[in-house]
């Protein structure tokens, strides 16, 4: 496979998970607390679209190894550096905790409104996944008390 197929490929990859995420298809309530439903339902979509199992298992790699890459710059502290990467990871593994869940830990380091707003969304997909992620609760349960304080 050469370096256009791979982009291609990659292109349409990235394609799918988005879409299932706009769609809805990994919120469902029958598969709310089963991540492995949810990866089986994203490669039924990925087989659907054309791509290969073995084609899918290389950009899962290539996820696996992104993710490997920020949770290094994580603990280097270099946390701009660990969210490029994580957000890379999470493109690629849209069924993983482990990319957003690392999102989350370098988006809520950070004290600015923007910072903190996407660490609010990122507890918003992580809650997607599993709902009783005990961290994403924690964040959206402060939003709401914050919310509510402010209308007194």
């Amino acid at each position: 496979m050469d370096d256009k197929d791979v982009q291609n490929r990659l292109a349409v990859y990235l394609e799918i998970s988005e879409r299932i995420k706009d769609e809805g298809h990994l919120d469902s309530e029958e598969h709310q607390k089963d991540l492995e439903t949810k990866k089986r339902l994203f490669q039924q979509v990925i087989s659907e679209m054309g791509m290969s199992s073995e084609e899918q298992e290389e950009l899962e790699k290539m996820g696996d190894n992104f993710l490997d890459i920020a949770q290094d710059f994580y603990f280097k502290d270099d946390l701009e550096q660990s969210g490029v990467f994580a957000e890379k990871a999470a493109q690629l593994l849209p069924y993983d905790l482990g990319p957003l869940e690392l999102l989350l830990r370098v988006y809520v380091s950070f004290p600015d409104e923007e910072s903190q707003n996407k660490a609010k969304e990122i507890a918003s997909e992580i809650l997607k996944l599993d709902s009783s992620h005990k961290t994403a609760l924690v964040i959206k349960h402060q939003e709401r008390e914050k919310s509510s304080a402010n209308i007194w």
